[in-house]
């Protein structure tokens, strides 16, 4: 018997290690949200690329037309996570791409913006070796991603990495996954506002030296690839 439960404890445990290592080990992106028993597939236009989502041990990132963050706390032995206030940037684009995300948000802010604690997960083998995690909130609401791209699973991975992040100086590195041969940098406070930009052409390892005048908080950096459109963004700290 001894036996038997400690087999059993130690699948438990190689189960949700895998899990915590899918979790965070990718790049998630929207396929559908469903509310109310109602679905809505992602909605892409000129605005939205895609909806992706990032998890690590402190962070929730999720981006849309906005970027926008929380603080987990993660049960991986329940398979569940819960999320402190969730912050974001305020800028808009079309009416429709704005709807999506009022819509799309909701299924974490719920309602009045408090958040819909807990959020149970799971990830399992999806189509063309790919993973599919789907979200489960308070409301049994249900948002389902995908760990390639829809429409862009050929797509050369688009990324940066920022440090050191937080900062203390007025210097930042920036590293791209790829060398953008025509694209800008811009660095932006919390409602959109454009501190300052910088052109890139055929870099992928940019020192940049931020405006000296920036307060402690937390702000934006977003780079554009102006030959196709395609928009990444991260959130910086300044300590």
């Amino acid at each position: 018997m001894k036996k038997l439960l400690l087999f059993i404890f130690i699948i438990s445990f190689l189960s949700a290690k895998g899990q915590q290592e899918d979790l965070f080990d990718n790049t998630w992106y929207l396929e559908k949200v469903i509310l109310d028993e109602e679905e809505h597939p992602v909605h892409i236009d000129e605005c939205i690329e895609y909806v992706s989502l990032n998890f690590d041990d402190n962070s929730f990132e999720t981006n849309i037309v906005n970027f926008y963050w929380s603080e987990p706390e993660f049960n991986f032995t329940e398979n569940y996570f819960t999320l402190t206030h969730i912050g974001g940037t305020l800028t808009g684009c079309n009416q429709e791409s704005d709807d999506y995300e009022g819509l799309y948000m909701s299924f974490f802010n719920g309602v009045n913006f408090e958040v819909s604690n807990p959020f149970y997960f799971e990830i399992t083998n999806g189509e063309n070796d790919s993973l599919k995690l789907e979200i489960t909130n308070e409301n049994g609401d249900i948002a389902i991603y995908s760990s390639i791209k829809l429409s862009l699973q050929e797509d050369e991975k688009l990324d940066f990495e920022i440090y050191p992040n937080p900062f203390s100086g007025n210097k930042i590195t920036i590293e791209l996954s790829i060398n953008f041969s025509n694209s800008k940098i811009e660095l932006k406070d919390l409602t959109g506002k454009t501190l300052d930009v910088k052109n890139i052409n055929h870099q992928n390892k940019i020192n940049y030296f931020l405006p000296t005048n920036l307060n402690s908080g937390v702000y934006v950096i977003t780079i554009t690839d102006l030959n196709n459109n395609k928009v990444i963004t991260k959130r910086l700290v300044k300590e």
